[in-house]
């Protein structure tokens, strides 16, 4: 893997974790 690929799949992790980790605790979000 270049370094470029794995900088795309790491950034891609955290944003996905973020993302969960805002939705579980931002109780305001889950009205949807």
């Amino acid at each position: 893997m270049t370094k470029a690929l794995i900088q795309k799949f790491l950034l891609v992790v955290v944003a996905s974790k973020a993302t969960e980790a805002v939705r579980h605790y931002n109780p305001l979000r889950i009205k949807d």
